[in-house]
């Protein structure tokens, strides 16, 4: 199995751009690490609620952006997840902009004809189930939710940065120990009406353009056709009251316990940004993704290159991570995005095990 890599961006993924992506991943270590708690926001396009087809939306219109607030906090108090990192932003925006995927050129160099991924190609996010993997602040997961999706929102209770302290729970002005899946848990409530609004316009939206369709069909216009067509409506009415806001687990990678107890026992979407920096639990993130995935799921990986120079071959903790994807074999991997150390992994079943159920 041969890993497809995308061509490079337009302006290039060269040491300079690397260099310019690790100066902002720089400053926002910094951030990171300052001892007080600074509430951020992530910006969504209802434009791209509406559409949620995998097509790119370029309608910018200010009326249709909204700014969701995400509560966050500091890094030595529940660590590295209290944070809104800008790969959490990337992968926001590339559901927003691609659902479940995207396609490009691929280097001929890096196709394998006989090893080559089913085809999945990009799909609605619209009705799908989410999970996300790593949530932290549960930020991706409720723009999900906004597109549409069915979302379990997923972490561990409490992570430290390595070297910043003892694991513990943080204790806030209110009293109330708080965990990061407390944290999530705020992020969605304080978002909820917002979730809910969006998924009504696009249920809306939805139900409008079926009747668009349906009056463009060269059908005789019998009574039996009206009778169907109030029905259908009358369905899609009711379904357009329904929302669904997510719901918030804990999940430690590999735990088949708590596996069973999320919402869906398989998800057509699997997601999560930076979650491989320790390359130790690649094995156990790779078995939860294999427990809880099916021969059409779609895996989408937002990766930041944290290393140490201005690298110009993927990055360590990526690079171990995709031997064990293609030594596992389940996964065709595919970078779909490369600019400079901000990188996108879409994974698919390969052919040659798309029909094994395990």
């Amino acid at each position: 199995m041969v890993l497809i890599r995308a061509l490079p961006p337009a302006g290039g993924g060269g040491w300079l751009t690397r260099m310019r992506h690790r100066v902002t991943d720089l400053s926002s270590c910094l951030a990171f690490s300052l001892p007080y708690d600074a509430d951020t926001s992530i910006t969504v396009t209802m434009a791209a609620c509406s559409a949620g087809d995998g097509s790119n939306n370029n309608n910018d219109s200010k009326s249709n952006r909204i700014r969701l607030p995400i509560k966050q906090l500091s890094g030595g108090k529940v660590g590295s997840g209290g944070y809104l990192w800008d790969g959490g932003r990337r992968l926001a925006s590339y559901l927003e902009k691609y659902g479940d995927g995207h396609h490009h050129h691929h280097h001929d160099s890096c196709r394998s004809s006989s090893n080559s991924s089913s085809s999945i190609p990009s799909r609605s996010l619209h009705g799908r189930s989410l999970l996300e993997l790593g949530s932290g602040t549960g930020s991706a997961g409720i723009v999900a939710a906004m597109l549409g999706c069915d979302v379990t929102i997923t972490d561990q209770k409490s992570f430290v940065f390595p070297g910043s302290g003892p694991n513990s729970q943080l204790t806030t002005p209110d009293k109330k120990n708080w965990t990061l899946l407390d944290l999530c848990t705020a992020n969605v409530q304080q978002n909820t009406i917002a979730i809910q609004l969006a998924q009504q316009q696009r249920q809306q939206q939805q139900q409008q353009i079926q009747i668009h369709k349906h009056k463009h069909e060269k059908q005789p216009q019998t009574q039996q056709h009206n009778n169907n067509n109030s029905t259908s409506t009358s369905t899609s009415e009711s379904q357009s009251s329904s929302t669904i806001v997510p719901v918030v687990n804990e999940l430690l990678w590999g735990g088949d316990d708590q596996e069973k107890a999320l919402k869906h026992n398989k998800y057509d979407i699997i997601c999560g940004s930076d979650i491989l920096l320790f390359t130790d639990a690649h094995d156990a993130l790779l078995r939860t993704i294999r427990n809880l995935s099916t021969p059409t799921t779609v895996v989408i990986i937002e990766h930041t290159d944290r290393g140490n120079s201005a690298q110009t071959r993927y990055p360590t903790d990526l690079e171990d991570f995709l031997k064990a994807v293609i030594k596992d074999g389940l996964w065709q991997p595919t970078i779909v995005r490369d600019h400079g150390r901000h990188i996108t992994l879409r994974m698919v079943y390969a052919k040659k095990t798309s029909l094994n159920l395990t």
